[in-house]
């Protein structure tokens, strides 16, 4: 059980070290013992159990959290349902003023997350097993989703891009989820948002 966790939470047991996340480990499956016949769920209540736990090395207690939640979400994802893709023709057979009221539904697979380290790139590390460095405070916006080759991806995203999803998530049409990004944008940064917006796309 403890290298199940050891190989679905590598980000985790990279940022704590070997004994600190076996003593982790050991008290998850103490609180939570194994209820399932699938090992898939063995891990269902870390990022819960983490947010209480209150032994994580000194200063790693807030960046071991956000981790606890972000590779629980990796399970979700990568076993989760798939929905159709948006047709090319579809799209090819909107007239220009039908973009004004078409609405965008974000495929359900598709996580975003706001964190205030990098644990995507703690993640990272944790599979190539990566020497152990320093973690310091850096915010970062992260997109988490399941591609056509059935593996689960993620990277960094800007805040705006961030902000767009989300209201295309939560139902808003493309052009007020558009607006509602470039609202967040800085002065300083307008007059280049256009291209950002197609970057994005």
């Amino acid at each position: 059980h403890r290298d199940v966790l050891q190989e679905d939470y590598r980000g985790l047991h990279y940022l704590l070290g070997e004994d600190a996340f076996n003593d982790f480990a050991r008290a998850y499956l103490l609180a939570w013992p194994p209820d399932s016949y699938t090992l898939r769920n063995l891990g269902n209540h870390i990022a819960q159990f983490a947010n209480d736990y209150a032994h994580f090395p000194a200063g790693l207690e807030a960046v071991a959290r956000e981790l606890a939640r972000f590779e629980l979400a990796f399970i979700d994802v990568f076993d989760g349902a798939d929905t159709p893709s948006l047709e090319l023709e579809r799209v090819e057979s909107l007239k220009p003023e039908d973009w004004s009221r078409a609405r965008l539904i974000v495929h359900p697979l598709l996580r975003l997350f706001e964190f205030d380290y990098r644990v995507d790139e703690l993640r990272t590390a944790g599979h190539d097993g990566a020497e152990p460095c320093e973690v310091t405070p850096e915010p970062v916006c992260v997109a988490l989703w399941r591609a056509a080759d059935l593996r689960v991806s993620y990277r960094p995203i800007d805040r705006g891009e961030l902000l767009m999803l989300t209201a295309m998530r939560d139902g808003a049409a493309l052009v007020q989820a558009c607006d509602h990004a470039a609202g967040a944008v800085a002065a300083a940064q307008r007059d280049t948002f256009a291209d950002q917006l197609q970057g994005w796309f």
